[in-house]
């Protein structure tokens, strides 16, 4: 891992993956509370300073003027195999395990670290949600 400075690194101008302007002040929020975070999810980029992975949060890294962040460098990929990674590294794979984070994890601490998205009863501070669909949470305010 090596640091590069911000203004060295190149958006890629082919990345297909897009956030909300919400999504992107909890990015910035997250670098500027925990910037050490990006040594263990560093941007990645090519022999040629392009991103890879990680465009946001080298837009983020810029609006809160960081000097520098730390990259790997992914050497001699094909041009499939770029692809591939700036697909791949966007992929948000997997489900959250409710019962586990509603049972074993603080809810004010999870909140905190960006999972305010979702829905928590204030009463219990428990996840919860409709049975019928589990991919939908249930509006806080039912009872």
């Amino acid at each position: 891992m090596i640091e590069f400075k911000v203004s060295d690194l190149k958006p890629n101008e082919n990345n297909p993956r897009q956030i909300s302007e919400a999504q992107f002040s909890k990015l910035v929020s997250s670098l500027k509370e925990s910037p050490w975070m990006l040594k263990y999810k560093p941007i990645i980029i090519d022999e040629n300073n392009v991103i890879l992975a990680g465009n946001m949060r080298h837009k983020a890294a810029i609006k809160l003027k960081m000097k520098s962040v730390p990259c790997l460098v992914a050497k001699n990929l094909s041009e499939e195999q770029k692809k591939e990674l700036l697909i791949k590294d966007n992929l948000n794979a997997g489900q959250w395990e409710w019962d586990t984070l509603a049972n074993e994890w603080d809810t004010k601490e999870l909140m905190g670290w960006g999972m305010d998205g979702y829905y928590f009863h204030d009463a219990d501070e428990m996840l919860s949600f409709d049975a019928e669909d589990d991919d939908k949470p249930i509006d806080p305010a039912m009872p």
